[in-house]
């Protein structure tokens, strides 16, 4: 469901004689949508995720991570278009070349890069050892945890199983019965929400695989391939 549908149905639910702005709907189905997503995230962490696709850029050492980005899940680039490689974080940023030299690789060689990240949540950049010598069309993926939009607009749908959108206008609707002094039905209603956000936090949880797995490159796909784990 889009969020214009979510307002729709929960405009049926209030009675005309106690109309509501659409503004004010839009907020209290926000309020919902945080509350489900930190479940969300409590019992999968990295349920979230998203890619981008980047150039590398000749003798550019830094790039710009989405606005949304929270924690990486995985690094591939290619420094030469073609051989794809797994970019592994530097173990500690004392590491990071005080000069970003690009007349030496200074140690690191392309067929093992490193990244690091640096700077605030919302202006989060991530960097390269050894610095690109050339400049590649879509040569750099990051996947990434990502945060939520909260504030969805009209035609967006929120990023969970379809089948519990609908709890968002419960929340919603109990906040309205609150503001009419109708406390039991409001209670009722956020039960209602509640139990459908535990269900739905426990399906998420229970459709991760219980069994670790590795990953292997291959042309910048993934081929996910279970590993037994011998004690």
């Amino acid at each position: 469901m889009t969020l214009a549908e979510i307002v729709t149905e929960l405009k049926g639910m209030i009675s005309p004689a106690n109309p509501v702005s659409d503004d004010t709907l839009k907020q209290w189905i926000y309020d919902a949508w945080a509350q489900m997503v930190d479940e969300v995230v409590r019992v999968v962490p990295d349920y979230f995720t998203a890619n981008d696709t980047q150039n590398l850029t000749a003798n550019t050492q830094e790039y710009d991570l989405p606005d949304d980005f929270e924690k990486v899940i995985m690094v591939n680039m290619a420094y030469d278009g073609s051989t794809w490689q797994r970019a592994l974080p530097m173990p500690h940023q004392g590491h990071i070349p005080v000069q970003a030299r690009t007349d030496s690789n200074q140690g690191f060689t392309q067929r093992s890069p490193q990244y690091y990240l640096f700077g605030s949540h919302a202006d989060t950049k991530i960097g390269f050892m050894p610095i690109p010598d050339a400049t590649v069309s879509d040569a750099l993926n990051v996947w990434y945890v990502q945060s939520p939009t909260i504030e969805l607009g009209d035609n967006d749908s929120p990023a969970v199983p379809v089948r519990y959108h609908r709890a968002l206008k419960y929340w919603a609707f109990a906040v309205f019965l609150d503001q009419q002094d109708q406390h039991a039905a409001a209670e009722r209603m956020r039960n209602r929400f509640t139990d459908m956000v535990d269900r739905m936090a426990e399906n998420i949880q229970d459709q991760q695989i219980d069994e670790p797995r590795s990953v292997t490159i291959t042309q910048n796909r993934d081929l996910y391939e279970y590993e037994q784990v011998i004690p």
